[in-house]
C-alpha cells in the first residue's frame, strides 16, 4: 500500500512539472528506442490454495518504434524480461521473458503528455516453489506458456523521458488446477516504469 501511495505521489508530481515546463510531444514516433526498467505487481493464481500469491518484482523492457520500417503507425514492439523472488517466507518465485506489441491510440501524445496504448504480449513463465501439491517437490520448477493482453498510459517527460503504467491479465495455459477448477489462470499484473528514449 505505501509503495503504492508512493508510486501515485511521483506520478502526480511528474505529471504537475511537466506541464509547468511546457512538455514537449515526444510521442512514440519521434524516438527509435527506448529503456525502460521497471516494477511489477502479480496476484498469482496456482490453485495451490484458495488465495493468491502476492509477488513484488522488477523487470526490463527494450522498445523499438515501428513507425521507420512503415508497419502499422503509432506502434511499437518490445522484448522483456522479469523476475519476482521468493518472499514473505512463502518460497514461490516468477520469471518471465516475452515480446510484445503495443497499438498506441492518437499520432502524438494527448496535450504533448499523455499516450493511451492497447498491448499484447507472450512468452514463457517459469516458476518455482515448494508446494508438493503443485509443484510435487520442494524447489521444483515448471515452465508455462504465457498470453499477455492489457493496457495503459505512456506519460512523456521533456529531455527524453517517460513514464508508463500497466494493467494486463497475464494468462498462464496448462498450469496446475486453479483457484476456479481450470488449466488456464488469469492472473492480475501491475506495472509502472520509467524510461529512457533515444
Amino acid at each position: 500500500m505505501r509503495r503504492t501511495l508512493c508510486l501515485g505521489f511521483m506520478t502526480l508530481a511528474a505529471v504537475t512539472f511537466t506541464q509547468h515546463l511546457g512538455a514537449q510531444a515526444l510521442g512514440p514516433q519521434r524516438q527509435f528506442l527506448a529503456v525502460e526498467p521497471y516494477y511489477e505487481h502479480t496476484s498469482l493464481d496456482l490453485g495451490s490454495t484458495t488465495s493468491k500469491d502476492q509477488l513484488n518484482g522488477f523487470g526490463a523492457r527494450l522498445w523499438i518504434n515501428l513507425d521507420p520500417f512503415h508497419f502499422i503507425t503509432n506502434s511499437s514492439i518490445a522484448i522483456f524480461g522479469s523476475h519476482a523472488p521468493s518472499q514473505s517466507g512463502r518460497a514461490v518465485s516468477m520469471t518471465t521473458v516475452g515480446a510484445e506489441y503495443d497499438q498506441f491510440f492518437v499520432r502524438r501524445p494527448i496535450g504533448g503528455l499523455i499516450d493511451p496504448f492497447l498491448t499484447l504480449g507472450g512468452g514463457a513463465t517459469l516458476i518455482r516453489g515448494e508446494r508438493s501439491a503443485v509443484f510435487g517437490r520442494v524447489g521444483s520448477q515448471h515452465a508455462f506458456g504465457s498470453l499477455i493482453p492489457g493496457g495503459g498510459v505512456r506519460i512523456a517527460i521533456p529531455n527524453r523521458f517517460e513514464l508508463r503504467g500497466d494493467v494486463k491479465d497475464l494468462i498462464l495455459f496448462n498450469t496446475p488446477l486453479g483457484t476456479g477448477g481450470g488449466t488456464r489462470t488469469n492472473n492480475l499484473l501491475l506495472q509502472a516504469g520509467l524510461g529512457l528514449t533515444f
